[in-house]
């Protein structure tokens, strides 16, 4: 587990980094991620400093004593963009935007794990638990955006549909049942019932999409940003999966002794 913990790190780290560099090499935001409205002047200049901040976060988070100051700095950018760009489409009709907003989120809880991962357990004794229940916090995000990936794949189901490649049958099936899956695992997440099985599962599903679906897309159109984009994502979304899964155990651990701080102060104040 702790392996594939690893891999899962790595993958989300370059996932970054290329989506990074193609900010760069464009010159153009990542809509998916970062939708600047239209009315914003200097979009050239906000998308090279976008692509300058992501190759820099991956740098730092490669560097044991800026690792989790590149992984906090991360997290507030992503939650920043879900706060204020993404708020705003989803206001007047949460459909079309609802899969970027929530890619977005998921990417966000992934990053505040890694950021609150980097606390030994020493240090998460001695702030009694506090920094677990933030890695925890993580967890959660990521369950949460899984459920919302679930009405995505039933709102879209013909769109879901058609990304299928043709070799493989019944389309319309599986739109259905990789949503339903992203509701199981989601809701496994959060409540802690086999959320090992549904981490290793969602890293696979979400793994055979880049291979299956993003690769051969982005041979066929090269040239189409928007491909590239989807394939980094989901990447993304696969490492931050198994990365995920190195740290369930210390989850389990740390709200097992909120439980505990909870039963004593209460039981102080009883007395």
């Amino acid at each position: 587990m702790k392996d594939l913990s690893r891999l899962g790190r790595a993958l989300f780290i370059i996932a970054i980094l290329a989506l990074g560099i193609q900010t760069l090499v464009s010159s153009s935001a990542i809509y998916e991620l970062e939708p600047l409205p239209s009315w914003l002047h200097d979009q050239v200049i906000l998308a090279n400093l976008t692509g300058f901040f992501l190759v820099a976060v991956t740098v730092g988070l490669l560097i044991k004593r800026l690792a989790r100051a590149a992984a906090v700095a991360l997290t507030v950018v992503l939650a920043l963009w879900v706060l204020i760009l993404h708020a705003r489409l989803l206001m007047p009709d949460p459909a079309p935007d609802l899969s970027f907003a929530f890619e977005t989120l998921a990417l966000a809880g992934v990053a505040w794990a890694l950021a609150t991962g980097t606390i030994s357990d020493t240090e998460r004794r001695l702030q009694e638990s506090a920094a677990g229940l933030m890695l925890s916090l993580g967890h959660y995000v990521f369950g949460v955006s899984l459920i919302a990936f679930c009405a995505v794949n039933v709102i879209y189901h013909d769109l879901i549909a058609n990304m299928v490649p043709a070799w493989i049958p019944t389309h319309l099936f599986w739109a259905y049942f990789t949503g339903f899956a992203s509701l199981a695992a989601g809701l496994a997440i959060l409540t802690g019932i086999w959320s090992r099985a549904a981490l290793v599962m969602t890293g696979i599903m979400y793994g055979s999409w880049v291979l299956v679906i993003h690769v051969p897309y982005v041979s066929a159109h090269p040239h189409a940003r928007i491909m590239w984009t989807d394939m980094f994502i989901t990447l993304a979304l696969s490492g931050g999966s198994w990365f995920l899964l190195g740290t369930v155990s210390s989850c389990s651990t740390v709200i097992t002794d909120v439980r505990k701080l909870r039963r004593t102060v209460l039981a102080k104040h009883r007395g």
